[in-house]
C-alpha cells in the first residue's frame, strides 16, 4: 500500500468538517495530516484533500483549500515531520561517533578550591594528570602531591564568638583545621584537634 493510499484511507475516518461547527479548524487538521503527517508533496496533498472535500456536506472553495494546505506547510508539528509514517517508510540515519581504543584513559582535571572560613582567604589546587600518570586500572602512578607550602602554616588563631560559635580560619595552624584529617593534603604524622578539642586546648573550656 502507498503512503498516499494510507493517507486517503486515514483522513476518511477524521471527522466531517461542517461549516459553523469548527469547520475550518477541522479542515485544516486534515490538510496538516496530509503535510505533516504523512509528509505529502504538496499536489499529492492537493489531491488528497480534494477527495476529502468532495465528500463534505458544503464543501471548500479551491481557494480555501489552498489556503489551509500553505498554512499546514508552514506549521511546525511538534512530533516532528512524518509522525505518521511507519519507521520502515523514514530515511535511516546513522550516526557514527569514533570510538576511542579500549583502555585509553582521558586526561583529569580537578580543581579543588576551599572556602573562605570568614577569613576572605581561599585557596586553590589545580592538579592535571595526564594518561601517563594512569594506569589502566584507573590507579594512580604518580604519589599523592605534597601539602602545598600555604596551606602548611598559618598564623591565624580560632575564635569563640558571644554565643559560643567556634571560627576556624583558613590560615589557622595546621593542627585546627581538623577538615583535613584523612585527606591527601594532610601532612604525614600531623595530630589535628577536633573541634571539642580546640576549645578545651583555647578556651579552656570543660
Amino acid at each position: 500500500m502507498t503512503i498516499e493510499e494510507r493517507a486517503r484511507r486515514y483522513i476518511a475516518t477524521m471527522p466531517e468538517a461542517i461549516s459553523g461547527q469548527h469547520g475550518h479548524d477541522r479542515m485544516f487538521s486534515v490538510a496538516c495530516t496530509l503535510v505533516r503527517g504523512f509528509s505529502l508533496k504538496m499536489p499529492n496533498a492537493r489531491v488528497l484533500l480534494a477527495e476529502y472535500n468532495a465528500t463534505l456536506t458544503d464543501p471548500f472553495t479551491d481557494k480555501e483549500m489552498e489556503h489551509k494546505l500553505k498554512d499546514a506547510a508552514k506549521t511546525q508539528s511538534a512530533r516532528g515531520n512524518g509522525y505518521l509514517l511507519d519507521l520502515t517508510d523514514k530515511p535511516i540515519r546513522v550516526r557514527i561517533n569514533p570510538k576511542k581504543p579500549a583502555g585509553t584513559p582521558h586526561p583529569i582535571i580537578q580543581l579543588v578550591t576551599f572556602g573562605t572560613g570568614g577569613t576572605g582567604i581561599s585557596y586553590e589546587i589545580e592538579k592535571n594528570d595526564t594518561p601517563e600518570d594512569i594506569n589502566i586500572s584507573g590507579e594512580f602512578k604518580t604519589a599523592v602531591p605534597p601539602v602545598p607550602r600555604r596551606l602548611r602554616g598559618g598564623g591565624g588563631k580560632p575564635t569563640l564568638s558571644a554565643t559560643g560559635v567556634l571560627r576556624i580560619p583558613m590560615n589557622a595552624p595546621i593542627q585546627y583545621r581538623y577538615w583535613l584529617k584523612g585527606t591527601s593534603l594532610a601532612p604525614v604524622g600531623t595530630k589535628f584537634l577536633s573541634p571539642q578539642e580546640t576549645r578545651e586546648a583555647l578556651f579552656r573550656v570543660s
